[in-house]
């Protein structure tokens, strides 16, 4: 009974530390939510919103149905179901776990008669004003009997208070009635009560495969028989039968399984487990118990865990989105304005210092196109059928279509004699500025509209009669008008000739010149006022432009300093308690390093994985928290890669502060670590299980057991691992010596991934290793080549197979010396061991200017040549042995 009421107790103190961190996980939740419109905020200056946009949420929410699930796992009591369709097994099975008789097993040879009187369940609820199991009354049989008038048998729960051990923790014990399962609540640890003279019956099965399609599914029954009586022998054909009824089933029976194979394998395909006597196997019952507490510990941490990496995940890809907008923004605003800029110049050149060659293309279109001009007007049909008393009339509509048609056609030649007036580029252009207004309801104020404006302006040149002929023919024109107006002029006949005479006059009395001024006049006067219609736009762009700027900026800052670590810490928190629940507490074996933020200890086994090497890290304050948070975040979303360390689990050791297990020999046990909980100390020490290495790359140089070859194959190895980060978006921002582990093949492995953060994540903090800093790092404005820089400084010492510090360094007896000797240009010395080719690729990646440094992908080629080259060299190659420079070791620069 002990055993049993300890796993409730243990379970119970767990379950309250995953409320704790469920309540916590909606606070955050909800506060991201609140933070994450940042379309509808107002600017400062003119209180005008910044964009009329959907808000962009921060996804950061539990699905209903993961909430709900949650509820119940969190917050319903974990109940021992006892179900079966004998009465007197199962209520010898409640009695036996309850340790009293407190249910009559039944008396009558007929107590099981389907005919008889159904029964009801029974709950049996934690009370301490009621009596203890020692003290309670058993029950009558009358009060378990389904009264007459109540038709469903769920509805009428019997309901019993008890003082009970096994119920002190909050655990409910439900004896089920002769009906449904309606009544079980999950999370449920299902126990059929099975007869030991028989196998399952048909309504057994039935109510087996009832349970099995609720919401309530259990993972695992326990099948449970009595103890057979004293002269009774075991029969194995019964039993063979019972497992194969359960295969039937969908319940493979489990029971011959190692605890920690099942423990592990804590899956969602339902099993079984065969007791064949619940008073000799007690301990395996206990087990079963534990696993299916177990089961509901981890279901609770995953789904808690997936929330927070999805939660986590969508904060990244944001920060990625905000710090693009950032950067794109004034870039798009700057090449919009450039270029509108240019199709001003070009408009204005053609319209003030280029009339001679608009006369030239006004001349060579009037030539093209005059057949076809007065082709056309010979074939006009004239609107309202064109009577000859309509002269007037009649010869305007003839002159609009000529003019109409060669005004398109001076337009068009026009727009192909300025380039920047090609579909594309405009286009471009457009769509630049259209995406820069993307919902800001401008309207006719906007800059694309001033934009297209200015593109008509070409399109749409006004050619007009009057404007192209000359004065004297302006003058003849309205004589020919007045003579024909005198009563005794005869109208003449509006036929064909007449109407391609009438456009053939018209033709010939175009001046050139004089067209080419008024369309060099008109068009400029159009394109200054829609250019300066776009200056207007684009000021008021930049405004709102500069308001979202800040908008995103703050929002960004919030994501990376306030969001993100706080629900990273939740996530560490909900893994740990998974890890603990899966695995237990790893015991350490002895401490293999230690380094400025914690102790590296191995340990023989843990997690099925042997051997392992465990991180112990105290964080200090709340930056630590974080900081080792989000470390363990972005290396456990790593997928697999030959080159990172991978990160097996992580364990909250809350008992540390209280002087119990930081070194795994004594103090408090696994239970009692959990029992503890969130209050036993308010500095808890972190964990962080990995792969076991053999020795970092400082050690192995300092003792000198590599070759160049194999010195040369650890750098290329370290390149793949920088190139593999960098493709997932991070930046390592710690790349040294100590920092790349050795596998026994003398393979190299990144680690320690503390300062590891995706770009966009990034403060511009001041973080690494002295020596490996690049010089813009100390501006708080660098990028990924940061980690270029720090591999050539590590390269160094891979040519130089020394761990000495370089020679031009060893006057730099602080860190701010140092420093100040990179920002002035000071880099590694040349040995003459150095060959041409590694000389150059060291000063490539240290190059003072970022964007001159190679990529990842650029050095490994490279490398892997000189690789080829040493493996084919004798063993007195270049670069083998340089021996180590003039100098003194200070470890804490390195």
């Amino acid at each position: 009974m002990a055993s049993l009421n300890a796993e409730f107790y243990k379970f119970n103190s767990c379950i309250n530390q995953l409320r704790r961190i469920y309540k916590e996980t909606l606070t955050a939740f909800l506060d991201a939510s609140n933070s994450s419109s940042i379309d509808f905020l107002h600017s400062e200056s003119s209180g005008a919103l910044v964009s009329d946009r959907p808000p962009r949420e921060i996804f950061a929410r539990l699905e209903p149905p993961v909430e709900a699930e949650l509820q119940q796992l969190l917050h319903q009591p974990p109940t021992l179901l006892v179900f079966g369709q004998s009465r007197c097994a199962r209520n010898h099975l409640a009695n036996h776990l309850l340790h009293c008789c407190l249910l009559p097993l039944g008396t009558s040879a007929n107590e099981d008669d389907a005919d008889g009187p159904a029964w009801r369940p029974v709950r049996l609820r934690f009370s301490a004003a009621s009596p203890t199991a020692a003290t309670a009354a058993a029950l009558d049989e009358a009060d378990l009997r389904l009264p007459p008038d109540c038709g469903d048998s769920t509805a009428a729960v019997l309901e019993v208070p008890l003082n009970h051990p096994l119920l002190r923790d909050g655990a409910e014990l439900l004896v089920a009635g002769d009906g449904d399962f309606t009544a079980a609540v999950p999370p449920l640890i299902c126990l059929c009560a099975l007869p030991r003279e028989r196998c399952l019956t048909p309504a057994e099965a039935r109510d087996l495969q009832q349970l099995l399609s609720t919401a309530a599914a259990p993972s695992a029954v326990l099948i449970a028989r009595p103890p057979p009586p004293p002269a009774e022998s075991a029969n194995p054909q019964l039993a063979e039968r019972l497992r194969g009824q359960l295969r039937e089933l969908g319940l493979p029976d489990t029971a011959e399984a190692k605890e920690e194979a099942a423990t592990a394998a804590l899956g969602t395909s339902a099993t079984s487990e065969l007791l064949d006597d619940f008073q000799a196997g007690w301990p395996r019952l206990v087990a079963f118990v534990r696993r299916a507490l177990q089961r509901i510990l981890v279901r609770a941490a995953v789904l808690l865990n997936q929330a927070h990496c999805a939660a986590l995940n969508n904060f990244i890809l944001l920060a990625f989105d905000l710090s693009r907008d950032l950067m794109v923004t004034p870039r798009k605003i700057q090449f919009a304005q450039r270029q509108e800029q240019q199709l001003f110049d070009s408009l204005c050149e053609v319209a003030d210092s280029k009339q001679e060659e608009m006369r030239q293309l006004v001349a060579a279109t009037l030539s093209g196109m005059r057949e076809s001009l007065l082709t056309a007007a010979a074939e006009h049909q004239f609107a309202g059928g064109g009577s000859d008393g309509d002269c007037r009339r009649c010869e305007f509509e003839i002159r609009e279509l000529v003019m109409s048609r060669l005004g398109v056609a001076i337009g068009e030649q026009l727009v192909r004699s300025v380039s920047l007036f090609r579909d594309a580029y405009a286009g471009t252009l457009t769509r630049c500025l259209e995406g820069l207004e993307d919902g800001d309801g401008c309207g006719d104020c906007s800059a694309t509209e001033a934009l297209r404006r200015i593109i008509s302006a070409a399109y749409q040149v006004e050619v007009t009669a009057r404007s192209g002929s000359s004065y004297a023919r302006s003058f003849r024109d309205l004589l020919r008008e007045l003579a024909g107006s005198l009563p005794w002029a005869s109208a003449p006949k509006l036929d064909a000739s007449w109407r391609r005479r009438v456009a053939s006059d018209m033709l010939d009395g175009l001046s050139d010149q004089r067209l080419a001024r008024h369309m060099c006049a008109h068009l400029s006067e159009r394109i200054r006022a829609a250019h300066e219609a776009f200056l207007v736009a684009m000021r008021r762009l930049e405004e709102r432009k500069s308001a979202r700027t800040r908008a995103c900026e703050e929002q960004r800052d919030r994501i990376r300093c306030r969001h993100a670590p706080r629900i990273a810490r939740l996530a560490l928190e909900s893994a740990s308690v998974r890890d603990m629940t899966l695995y237990g507490m790893p015991q350490f074996s002895r401490e293999i390093g230690r380094g400025q933020y914690g102790i590296v200890y191995s340990c023989d086994s843990w997690g099925g994985r042997s051997p392992v090497a465990i991180k112990s890290v105290v964080p200090p304050d709340d930056k630590h928290w974080n900081d080792l948070a989000l470390e363990f975040y972005y290396t456990q979303q790593l997928p697999p890669h030959e080159r990172i360390v991978p990160v097996l689990g992580v364990v909250t050791n809350y008992a540390y502060g209280g002087g119990g297990v930081g070194s795994g020999d004594g103090g408090l046990t696994d239970s009692e670590i959990c029992v503890l909980g969130a209050s036993a100390a308010a500095s808890p020490e972190i964990l962080i299980i990995s792969e076991l290495m053999g020795c970092d790359l400082h050690r192995a140089i300092q003792f000198g057991s590599l070759s160049f070859a194999a010195r040369l194959q650890v750098a290329c190895d370290v390149v793949e691992g920088i190139r593999f980060l960098h493709s997932r978006g991070l930046v390592h921002r710690d790349v040294k010596l100590k920092n790349v582990l050795l596998d026994r093949r003398s393979r190299a492995k990144l680690t320690d991934l503390g300062f590891c953060k995706p770009h966009a994540m990034m403060s511009g903090s001041i973080v690494g290793t002295p020596i490996h800093m690049p010089p813009e790092l100390f501006t708080g404005n660098y990028d990924s080549s940061v980690d270029v820089y720090a591999f050539g400084i590590l390269f160094w010492y891979v040519c130089a197979d020394t761990v000495r510090l370089p020679h031009n360094f060893e006057q730099c007896s602080s860190k701010d010396a140092l420093w100040s000797s990179v920002k002035r240009g000071v880099r590694p010395e040349r040995l003459p061991a150095f060959t041409d080719q590694c000389w150059d690729l060291m000063r490539h990646c240290w190059d003072g200017l970022p964007d001159r440094r190679p990529l990842p992908g650029d050095l490994l080629p490279t490398l892997q040549a000189l690789l080829a080259e040493a493996r084919a060299a004798p063993a007195s190659s270049a670069c083998q042995a340089g021996g180590p420079p003039s100098g003194h070791l200070v470890s804490d620069l390195l």
